[in-house]
């Protein structure tokens, strides 16, 4: 007699499963231990988002990683979707401009999704474009934002192509940026770094909102 595989063992959910997780550090998977689910509590507590906002967000990109694996083949493997307050950064490689169009598109049809950053590398290296080299430069992104001392590593996602890195997220402060940026760009490995880091607006003066940016490096969008 043949037994129906439960929705939660089907390889295509246990894939998106282990996707969810990725660079995220606040979503469990269907698998997550009592501590992990009490270090997740800590983390909530340091979160920009609210928790409304952090399950909108999971719920976005439960529904994105759904889109792809029905969608062109390999989609769903060769890309990854993060997702911050809506914010979707695309990332990853495919060998034919159709299948780039089609991860946006199928992105942007989500609701829920405020703007598609599209980082997609269109080579014939599929397969290759995150390589260990690049699974060990996203642990050293975590832990160099973690070590400095004014920024919270909940409040970012990042992701390493190649060498080239993507930051996506929201800092505290001008100063936060700053700091979250020299520490990531000064890791040897990363050889290029693209900040999509949007700078929390407080309740200062215009005088203090209107102060020029650092020429250091690339400006955050406010």
């Amino acid at each position: 007699m043949l037994l129906a595989m439960s929705p939660l063992r089907s390889p295509v959910f246990l894939l998106i499963a282990g996707f969810l997780t990725g660079c995220d550090y606040l979503l469990p998977n269907p698998y997550t231990t009592g501590a992990q689910v009490v270090v997740t509590a800590v983390g909530t507590a340091l979160e920009e988002r609210t928790l409304g906002e952090v399950g909108d967000d999971l719920v976005v990109k439960t529904k994105i990683l759904q889109a792809f694996a029905t969608g062109a083949k390999g989609l769903l493997v060769n890309v990854s979707a993060d997702v911050y307050q809506g914010d979707v950064l695309l990332t990853g490689a495919v060998k034919e401009a159709a299948e780039d169009k089609e991860a946006e598109d199928l992105a942007r049809s989500v609701p829920g999704v405020r703007r598609v950053i599209n980082e997609i590398q269109i080579t014939e290296d599929v397969g290759v474009a995150t390589t260990a080299r690049d699974i060990v430069i996203e642990m050293k992104i975590k832990a160099a934002i973690m070590a400095a001392s004014t920024t919270s590593v909940v409040n970012y996602r990042w992701r390493s192509i190649n060498g080239t890195v993507y930051l996506l997220g929201v800092a505290q402060s001008r100063e936060e940026y700053d700091q979250v940026y020299d520490a990531v760009r000064g890791l040897d490995e990363v050889e290029r770094l693209i900040p999509y880091v949007r700078i929390k607006q407080k309740e200062e003066p215009e005088a203090s909102r209107s102060a020029p940016p650092s020429p250091a490096k690339p400006t955050a969008p406010q």
